[in-house]
């Protein structure tokens, strides 16, 4: 590989998906593909000003100021002196993109944090509506729904329908224990329009009937 065929698109899908451990076998290949061509410092020099400005590209992307990449990867005049050796050349290679694809990995978990905290919030004060659903929530916080039931899914350790039927029973326990209201009007609070239904979700999960359940076995599932 020479330096025309070595740009900084094939580092930016890297940084893109890639992961910590493919970073270096992503530098192995690409030493061997360089072959006696990264005996040549110039030749070093360019290729490691293509992944710093790659790098600095995918970084600016993700929102960090200038001022913070320069104290995170450094400058252009950083890595002159990582150039001075194959070895020296290739571990910077490595580090800083290594560092780029865990500050992507971070961003991507700060997103989720605030996707997810906003859909709990929604489900929280809509989870008495009928029409509430996975489709909803996701167009509330502005991600497909595919996407959304994905990182609901990892996220939460549960999926959507589990995480909603499991708040709409929590309310409907609290209703139970501190109303007079029966099953079913409880059962129109907190979003189901078939009694029976209610009923048997609130069975299957609490193994006790609402009724029941308010006749004294309450305790029998307090946690």
């Amino acid at each position: 590989m020479d330096r025309r065929s070595f740009s900084r698109d094939i580092v930016s899908d890297l940084l893109k998906s890639g992961t910590a451990p493919e970073v270096k076998y992503f530098v192995e290949e690409c030493l061997e593909a360089f072959g006696s061509n990264f005996e040549c410092l110039p030749f070093r020099q360019d290729i490691l000003m293509a992944v710093y400005l790659a790098v600095s590209e995918f970084v600016t992307g993700l929102g960090m100021e200038q001022e913070q990449i320069m104290k995170e990867f450094g400058d252009a005049r950083t890595l002159q002196p990582c150039a001075g050796s194959k070895e020296a050349a290739a571990k910077y290679a490595r580090d800083i993109l290594t560092k780029a694809v865990a500050l992507r990995t971070s961003c991507s978990r700060k997103k989720y944090r605030q996707v997810l905290d906003k859909a709990r919030e929604y489900i929280a004060g809509h989870y008495r509506d009928e029409d509430i659903s996975l489709n909803v929530v996701a167009s509330c916080v502005n991600i497909s729904p595919n996407h959304f039931s994905t990182i609901f899914s990892q996220e939460m350790g549960i999926t959507f329908v589990e995480y909603l039927t499991k708040v709409r029973m929590e309310a409907a326990r609290e209703l139970l224990l501190k109303t007079d209201l029966r099953a079913s009007e409880i059962s129109y609070q907190v979003g189901y329009k078939d009694p029976h239904y209610f009923s048997y979700l609130f069975k299957k999960i609490h193994g006790i009937t609402p009724k029941a359940f308010r006749s004294g076995g309450a305790h029998e599932i307090q946690t």
